[in-house]
């Protein structure tokens, strides 16, 4: 299983699902810039505690037919 930094969320802004690749998609708080690309909703279980709070509370974006995979990551 894929390990990350301790501080790799440090400054989130945002999430979303890219249907194209399949992935959930962690930014900073600008769009552009990506912290991290999550292929599998099981590293989600190597995230920081802190972390996983600040993503619950930014709530995951997808669009309407990526919902059933959106649905895995939350």
């Amino acid at each position: 299983m894929r390990q990350f930094e301790l501080d790799s969320l440090e400054g989130i802004g945002y999430w979303y699902i890219d249907g194209k690749t399949r992935k959930a998609v962690i930014t900073k708080k600008k769009v552009t810039e990506s912290i991290v690309k999550v292929l599998d909703p099981m590293w989600l279980v190597n995230f920081k505690l802190s972390d996983l709070k600040k993503l619950k509370r930014l709530s995951l974006q997808y669009l309407k037919e990526d919902r059933e995979l959106a649905l895995l990551f939350i």
